[in-house]
């Protein structure tokens, strides 16, 4: 049991409500550790850099992503989810494919809305109207890209590649993928 309860930590998205799916529970009990869920939590909400292994989708709540938004140390890919979301799920799949490749060195954060009302209002800031909404952000904070609903492991890779890495633009963009987004710190409309 104790295993479990180190495990659960640091996983925001099944601390709440774990069951015998969250593969935290899962390993605890001689399982499969795959996922977010399944990570050690890093100290102090600091993340795991991406150099190959298992998955490193971190579940975190709105005050992780202003904080790794405000560190300007990695680019971020910032998913807004929720638990009972059908389409979350199928991009919770490919997040943690795409966490999963070598070299890369940017942190990949999932946040569920609907786990606090800090968390929904953050998503809020952000003009979030539809779920899974994924964000592309510099290390300067900035965002660089938007866009909703599920993404294949491929073309999230593919634009993240283009933002942060100078790689080509992809060749199919996904709807809704540029958005006007709100300035976080002066509150206006960029």
């Amino acid at each position: 049991l104790g295993a479990a309860r180190t495990s659960l930590r640091g996983a925001a998205c099944c601390r709440q409500r774990p069951s015998a799916s969250c593969p935290s529970v899962a390993a605890s009990r001689g399982g499969p550790q795959l996922g977010c869920e399944s990570r050690r939590p890093a100290p102090l909400g600091l993340s795991m850099l991406l150099e190959g292994g298992g998955s490193r989708v971190e579940c975190v709540d709105s005050g992780v992503v202003k904080s790794a938004m405000q560190s300007q140390e990695l680019p971020l890919i910032v998913a807004f989810c929720a638990e009972r979301c059908g389409p979350c799920k199928v991009l919770s799949s490919q997040l943690d494919q795409v966490s999963m490749r070598d070299n890369w060195r940017l942190r990949i954060l999932k946040m569920d809305t609907e786990e606090s009302e800090e968390n929904g209002a953050f998503a809020t800031e952000f003009r979030v109207r539809a779920l899974p909404t994924i964000l592309w952000i510099a290390a300067d904070g900035s965002v660089l890209q938007r866009a909703e609903g599920p993404l294949s492991s491929k073309m999230i890779t593919a634009i993240a590649e283009h933002q942060f890495f100078g790689a080509a633009e992809p060749t199919k963009t996904p709807a809704r993928a540029n958005v006007q987004l709100p300035d976080v710190a002066s509150g206006v409309l960029s």
